[in-house]
C-alpha cells in the first residue's frame, strides 16, 4: 500500500494525526540496538517511543540484526496508522 502525498517530517508517529498512510522521510530514521540485546527501526536522535518497527524484546525476530537490515532497506518510507500505536511499517 502506498500513500500518495508529499513526504512528511513527524516528530511523533503516535500523536501525529495525518492520513492512515503516509510517506515520510527514511533517512530519519535507522536501526537501533537496546541494552538488552534487541533491534528497532526508529526515529534518529529519539527515545524508544519512536521506534516504527520492531523494537520489542518479547518477538524473537527483534534479536536478528538480518532481519532489521532487510525490513530496513526494503522500506520505501510508507508508514501505516496503527491506532493507539501510531505509525508503523507494515510488511
Amino acid at each position: 500500500m502506498k500513500a500518495t502525498t508529499k513526504k512528511v517530517r513527524i516528530d511523533d508517529h503516535i500523536t501525529y494525526n495525518g492520513q492512515d498512510v503516509i510517506r515520510v522521510f527514511k533517512k530519519d530514521y535507522g536501526i537501533d540496538q537496546y541494552i538488552s540485546g534487541y533491534y528497532g527501526i526508529c526515529k534518529n536522535a529519539s527515545t524508544s517511543e519512536a521506534c516504527i518497527f520492531g523494537g520489542d524484546s518479547a518477538w524473537a525476530d527483534c534479536y536478528d540484526i538480518d532481519i532489521m537490515k532487510s525490513v530496513y532497506e526494503n522500506w520505501d518510507g510508507t508508514l501505516v496508522h496503527c491506532g493507539k500505536y501510531g505509525y508503523k511499517i507494515e510488511l
